[in-house]
């Protein structure tokens, strides 16, 4: 006889593209690069932790210098493995934004996310200047508004940072590490990435758009230029 079927419905809940985009130009050679290495396998132990944020995030790592790369391509965080990262070369924004633009796209299209997935949001983390050519035709791609899958930039600047530049490049939320101290500055900035995912994570299903961004320790909220 025939019927409606009696096969449960799979729910999948909605998937959080999420992209560390890690400055490892020559000077965050030495104890910042060695903090960041020490540290970011607690980043991912933190978003384990928590269950509605390790069933949703897929986790990507770009480290950008001169050039670009993805040293992480889209996870889930169960099987992420945190790649170890070397630093060397200039601070080349125009290729970071570019690879996360490209890496995420061919990540959100290989997992077919377009109905149930959040806008990816972007952590940009960086101790210094662009020395690259012009970022921002770049970051208006990675950005778009009106792209269902343009991202968010949420950046944090440590050490010797361009304050006005980790501002720029941010789309809402913006900080600057107090410590000088490259470890302190690292942790901080990793502890209010952490809040940041598991926050909005957990943010209503509905608003594809959510984006919680909490006031972390040792953290100083910088302007957010507008532009573009």
């Amino acid at each position: 006889m025939g019927g409606a079927s009696t096969h449960p419905v799979r729910f999948e809940p909605p998937v959080f593209p999420v992209c560390l985009l890690i400055d490892v130009s020559g000077s965050m050679y030495g104890p910042p690069i060695d903090a960041m290495n020490r540290m970011l396998p607690g980043l991912r132990r933190s978003i384990l932790a928590d269950p509605v944020a390790c069933a949703r995030v897929r986790l990507t790592l770009i480290a950008f210098a001169s050039e670009a790369h993805t040293v992480m391509p889209p996870t889930d965080v169960p099987r992420a493995r945190i790649p170890f990262l070397q630093a060397g070369g200039a601070t080349n924004f125009r290729a970071a934004f570019e690879r996360a633009h490209a890496t995420l796209t061919d990540g959100i299209r290989a997992r077919d996310t377009a109905i149930r997935g959040r806008r990816p949001v972007v952590y940009f983390l960086s101790d210094g200047g662009d020395t690259g050519e012009d970022w921002l035709p770049a970051w208006e791609r990675l950005t778009d508004p009106a792209d269902p899958h343009g991202a968010e930039v949420v950046s944090f600047g440590m050490g010797a940072a361009d304050r006005q530049a980790i501002g720029a490049v941010s789309t809402r939320y913006a900080f600057f590490a107090r410590d000088r101290d490259p470890a302190a500055a690292t942790g901080d900035i990793l502890d209010g990435i952490a809040a940041s995912i598991t926050s909005t994570a957990a943010s209503d299903d509905s608003d594809a758009q959510s984006l919680i961004v909490p006031a972390g320790a040792g953290l100083t909220p910088l302007p957010v230029d507008a532009i573009g």
